[in-house]
């Protein structure tokens, strides 16, 4: 979105650089993974997932901390 949103406001300039970096490749396929992992959790953390954030935000946020407290998707220390 950033390269769009730069080379649309500044076309006669042009984009020389641009570092796009920890950026999912495609969102669709992100949003699969995701909902293939969250499969593998308690029922009452996929509840508290499929919840709207609005709805209780303390129950969105701790589930989505069990979620991301997964060895796998942290990088291990050497």
């Amino acid at each position: 979105m950033r390269a769009e949103f730069v080379v649309r406001h500044h076309p006669a300039q042009g984009l020389r650089r641009l570092v796009i970096a920890d950026s999912p490749a495609a969102l669709d396929l992100w949003s699969q993974s995701f909902k293939e992992l969250v499969e593998a959790f308690p029922k009452d953390v996929k509840n508290a997932l499929r919840r709207n954030v609005d709805e209780d935000r303390q129950i969105y946020y701790a589930a989505m901390l069990k979620v991301y407290a997964l060895p796998g998707a942290s990088v291990p220390h050497v």
